[in-house]
């Protein structure tokens, strides 16, 4: 009896152990408020160290939201000023106050097609949301522009889960089955 009693206080831990808040999943998608504009940090875009945005909300969330983004559309975000190389936390924060995302790194890409020059920025860093545990994500961000000194833009923001590794609560869950089918065939058998 001391037995069961053991195998079931382990289980009933494990149980409690395994309970953890779920990782964001999903995409979303912004676009610029074409009343609010950016300044470019820097000469041009092909010069640009960062960008200074209007105060916000400053951003719409667009309908191509998807997974535990999808109830954000119709939204409002606002994107925070940023040097690209560098972190911004956050970088946008959703009006709801729903998500978040920290930006660690990020790198700067130019390049022109037919005259138009082109940046884009790229990094990672985590999403936040409530009832949710911190994700890891990725971040791009385009803009094309003829007036590099001010710059009403059109732009989108991707975040892509990073699969993270299980933290032993599966192994902990296969290891008291295993005791306990060994323990169920002992009493049987």
């Amino acid at each position: 009896m001391n037995k069961v009693r053991v195998l079931a206080a382990c289980a009933f831990a494990a149980c409690i152990c395994s309970t953890e808040a779920a990782h964001i999943d999903g995409f979303i998608e912004f676009t610029s408020d074409p009343s609010k504009s950016v300044t470019v940090i820097g000469p041009n875009l092909a010069g640009a160290t960062g960008l200074d945005f209007q105060p916000g909300p400053n951003a719409f969330v667009q309908d191509t939201v998807s997974g535990d983004f999808a109830a954000e559309f119709p939204g409002t975000a606002t994107f925070n000023d940023f040097n690209f190389g560098g972190a911004a936390d956050p970088l946008w924060s959703l009006t709801s106050g729903n998500f978040s995302f920290a930006l660690d790194t990020s790198a700067k890409t130019v390049y022109m097609v037919a005259g138009i020059t082109f940046l884009n920025i790229s990094g990672t860093g985590t999403v936040t949301g409530a009832g949710f545990e911190p994700t890891p994500g990725e971040f791009s961000f385009t803009i094309s522009s003829s007036r590099p000194e001010r710059v009403n833009f059109g732009w989108q923001s991707t975040m892509t889960a990073i699969p993270i590794p299980d933290a032993g609560s599966t192994s902990i869950l296969l290891g008291i089955g295993l005791l306990g089918a060994a323990g169920l065939r002992r009493k049987v058998g």
